[in-house]
């Protein structure tokens, strides 16, 4: 049964679907908390220590990226699966590219990927495997590759323009998903 799960790509559609139904809920709680008049503070992470202030709705930033992240993972690994036939775990395990969305789009579904798309896809990709979870990452230069060059300090602050390469991305995604056979 649970290969009839994982190798149904009508399942990871769907599971991609009702990610990105959170990740909207989410963006939508954040953009009302910001125009509420409640400008919060961002977050500051020091890499050789940490203080965090009241970061009011700028904590919802990680869990955005990290449930739109999971959309876009899932739809990438529903859409291999239709194109292979089956879900390739090992193949993943081994490379340890499951959660690469660069990788899963531009290599494996081999999708043209402008230079800020694959940025945004590493972005979202750090928070599918860390920052949308954990404090800080096991191995601390994953930390530093999220830092803009020269600083460190990490300001976790939402970029709209991220938002909008995002969601064309994901329609992208599913719009590519429904042309396959």
């Amino acid at each position: 049964m649970n290969d009839e799960f994982l190798n149904d790509p009508k399942r990871w559609f769907n599971e991609a679907n009702l990610l990105k139904g959170i990740a909207d809920d989410i963006y939508s709680r954040f953009r009302k908390e910001m125009h509420d008049g409640e400008p919060g503070w961002a977050m500051v992470h020091n890499v050789f220590g940490s203080e965090l202030e009241n970061i009011g709705p700028y904590g919802l930033i990680g869990p955005y990226k990290m449930t739109i992240g999971l959309a876009i993972e899932n739809m990438a690994k529903g859409m291999l699966i239709r194109l292979n036939g089956k879900f390739d775990i090992n193949r993943w395990a081994i490379t340890k590219k499951g959660h690469d969305l660069k990788y899963l789009i531009g290599d494996e579904l081999n999708l043209s990927l402008s230079i800020v798309e694959g940025d945004v896809l590493n972005d979202l990709s750090a928070y599918v495997e860390w920052a949308g979870r954990y404090p800080a990452p096991k191995n601390p230069k994953r930390l530093q590759d999220l830092l803009p060059k020269g600083h460190s300090w990490a300001f976790r602050l939402f970029d709209t323009e991220d938002m909008a390469h995002t969601e064309n991305l994901y329609l992208r995604l599913q719009s590519e998903q429904k042309s396959l056979k």
